[in-house]
């Protein structure tokens, strides 16, 4: 049986450690909760869609294929772990505030209609009756139909559990990658070791200082990234809404009729944890433009996580140049939506090395 140590435990480890197990591996899940972490604070939007940008079209292909995954990967999950995962289809709103938001809008829907994605055009009044509490003054929006969110703590949690019925042994602690003749041979912690065959890297931000600078990872720095919880006196929408309010990118992640997420703020600070005024101010104040009865919203929880940015935002997935290491870092944004398909990738890269005799 092939032995792996996955180091890190949000959902990019949680969720390779539980394909790996599901396919035969003896697997070893190494973390121990930092201050930072972005798993625990993420929204939990499934949209590709909304996501995509020019000259993103790799970034694109992993998003979307990812997306796909979801729904079976949810009901999967739920069945090994026995607990919901809080997968909802709520679709996204993409809305246009002003003028020059309304152009950018329309070369976003040529965008998405080049890539074959299904969105659908409203004008000001189609708008307002699919979402009545937004503000008379949004000029229109796309609609993304099949976009869907997950409960962060509830599929942190089914992860955890299901990991745990496959029979994944759990290390509280400190790891980095060991290695041995410029070969990673399992993790080293403060007072001892996990020897395995191969080693998964899934430290996010921290992934360069958990392996020897020999195994030539891309940089991966922190991006500190700020969310609002909001508990509502009453519904406030019912779909994902994202636009950009004054200069300000802003989303509304609804996640019941009493619980909303404000995000998100993006600043190259380095491993700055602290929740700011000004996020504060930005975020409250675009999100009450967009809908204006969430001024009578109680602040639930400022909330701050460090996403694993790369230069060009794409992931590490797959192979390194270091045999024995397989990596999954540097997700940015996307740590939830891309969990299925990295899952697969890593679990796949583990069972073509095993087969190829690299073990």
């Amino acid at each position: 049986m092939t032995s792996v140590a996955v180091l890190g435990g949000g959902v990019i480890g949680l969720s390779a450690a539980w394909e790996l197990a599901r396919r035969g591996a003896d697997v070893v899940l190494v973390d121990v909760p930092l201050p930072g972490r972005s798993s625990p604070v993420a929204a939990g939007m499934i949209s590709a869609a909304a996501e995509v940008d020019y000259g993103e079209t790799g970034l694109w292909e992993l998003t979307s294929r990812s997306q796909a995954q979801w729904p079976g990967f949810a009901a999967d999950l739920e069945r090994a772990a026995g607990r919901p995962v809080g997968l909802r289809r709520t679709g996204t709103l993409l809305v246009a505030t002003d003028r020059d938001e309304q152009l950018r809008l329309e070369r976003r829907l040529k965008l998405l209609a080049d890539l074959g994605v299904d969105a659908d055009r409203l004008d000001r009044r189609e708008l307002r009756r699919k979402e009545p509490a937004l503000a008379p003054s949004v000029r229109g929006a796309a609609w993304l139909p099949d976009d869907l969110c997950v409960e962060r703590g509830q599929a942190l949690a089914a992860l955890r559990a299901a990991v745990t019925a496959a029979a994944v042994r759990t290390v509280e602690a400190e790891g980095r990658v060991l290695t041995r003749d410029g070969r990673a041979v399992g993790v080293e912690l403060a007072d001892g070791l996990v020897a395995a065959d191969h080693v998964v890297l899934c430290g996010g931000w921290r992934s360069a200082a958990a392996v020897d600078a020999s195994a030539a990872l891309p940089d991966v720095r922190p991006v500190k990234g700020e969310l609002i919880d909001l508990e509502l006196p009453a519904p406030a929408v019912t779909s994902t809404v994202r636009a950009v309010v004054d200069r300000v990118p802003v989303y509304l992640v609804p996640h019941d009729d009493t619980r909303l997420t404000v995000g998100a703020t993006s600043t190259d600070v380095g491993a700055d944890t602290a929740p700011t005024v000004r996020a504060a101010l930005e975020l409250l104040s675009a999100a009450t433009t967009l809908v204006p009865e969430l001024r009578d919203a109680r602040i639930a929880a400022h909330r701050v996580g460090l996403r694993p940015a790369s230069a060009d935002n794409h992931p590490s997935m797959g192979v390194s140049p270091m045999p024995g290491l397989i990596l999954a870092t540097g997700h940015y944004r996307h740590g939830f939506l891309l969990a299925p398909l990295t899952a697969s990738i890593v679990a796949d890269s583990v069972m073509a090395a095993r087969t190829e005799g690299d073990s």
